[in-house]
């Protein structure tokens, strides 16, 4: 019988300070080293682990120079009561007072199988008739074939593929999809609707 190995995965938990300043009031940077040094001012943060040194995370729609949101990851015990007590801190960075908030990951959109359209289901979709994955014709996905031989149409889309979504040459559901790409961001995904 072989040795079996124990994998020690530390569980930790992931905290964020929004706005931190990134830029001091006489203009110098402000480096994630400093950052983590006003953490360690902090009494409830002095004797915490991070897991891995504290950086800046910045926002990919619209970066702003001046201020980033500051992500710490922290050794932790299974119930989270290091991060308990943590959530309830506000630090002070060179001057600027920021409160200790859970780090959370927006969901992913959902699809609707009715209109195949990102970011609702179908339990709340106002279509009357489903689109197909397929052609993005007013039938059921399951019934594209039926449509396809019974269209009279020369310029007929059932014998293409298109997407309901883009009108690219790809199924809805694909996930070389640009909506598919961008379920996981919200603004992205309103604005690739909009158009």
């Amino acid at each position: 019988m072989e040795d079996a190995h124990v994998l020690e995965r530390p569980t930790y938990s992931i905290l964020k300070f929004n706005a931190v300043p990134m830029v001091t009031a006489d203009g110098h940077q402000i480096s994630a080293e400093l950052a983590a040094t006003c953490l360690s001012h902090h009494p409830e943060w002095k004797n915490v682990q991070p897991l891995k040194p504290p950086c800046f995370v910045y926002n990919k729609v619209n970066p702003a120079p001046f201020h980033a949101t500051l992500q710490v990851k922290v050794k932790d015990s299974l119930k989270a009561s290091v991060a308990t007590k943590l959530l309830g801190t506000s630090v002070t960075f060179v001057g600027v007072t920021r409160r200790c908030q859970p780090w959370t990951i927006s969901p992913m959109a959902r699809q609707c199988s009715t209109c195949l359209k990102w970011g609702h289901t179908t339990y709340v979709c106002h279509t009357w008739s489903p689109q197909c994955d397929q052609c993005s014709g007013q039938h059921l996905t399951t019934y594209h074939a039926q449509h396809a031989s019974n269209c009279k149409d020369p310029c007929c889309t059932h014998f293409g593929i298109m997407c309901a979504n883009c009108d690219e040459q790809h199924h809805a559901s694909s996930i070389y999809c640009k909506f598919f790409k961008a379920r996981s961001s919200p603004g992205k995904l309103q604005q690739l609707q909009k158009v």
